[in-house]
């Protein structure tokens, strides 16, 4: 098993298939982190963490210090069952809902440079058979 056990999948954590599934329940565990400053399973060491994520069908995390509109993005990502998770291209539109705003709008909250930079990658994403795109993002920043 390879991963750090308090960011791992229930799925992960129980040794099962993984799928594009297990990444969103990371990004939603990630993301829950970076917003309230806590683990959405508790505080303990790796395997202890783990070990609730695991069982997270029967006791799901906990989401109290996070706004509603958060929430909802999250309980989406922290399904229990991979099945139940949104795909990335939802995630999107559940943040854009969230946000109020698309996703790819970048103007008025990054700097400039940033922005420029982020928004060709969102480009050369768009079409990936442009040449170079990554050393002509890094001239701009």
């Amino acid at each position: 098993m390879v991963g750090t056990p308090k960011y791992m999948s229930p799925e992960h954590a129980l040794g099962k298939q993984l799928t594009p599934a297990s990444d969103v329940f990371t990004l939603g565990l990630l993301a829950a982190e970076a917003a309230s400053g806590s683990h959405p399973y508790g505080e303990g060491g790796g395997l202890v963490v783990a070990t609730r994520i695991a069982g997270t069908d029967r006791e799901p995390p906990d989401l109290g210090a996070h706004p509603p509109a958060l929430r909802e993005v999250l309980t989406a990502c922290l399904a229990p069952r991979p099945e139940d998770r949104p795909s990335a291209a939802e995630v999107a539109a559940l943040c854009g809902r969230a946000a109020g705003r698309d996703v790819r709008d970048f103007r008025g909250w990054l700097p400039k440079p940033l922005a420029t930079a982020v928004a060709g990658v969102d480009r050369a994403a768009q079409d990936p058979r442009s040449a170079g795109w990554l050393s002509r993002i890094r001239r701009t920043t």
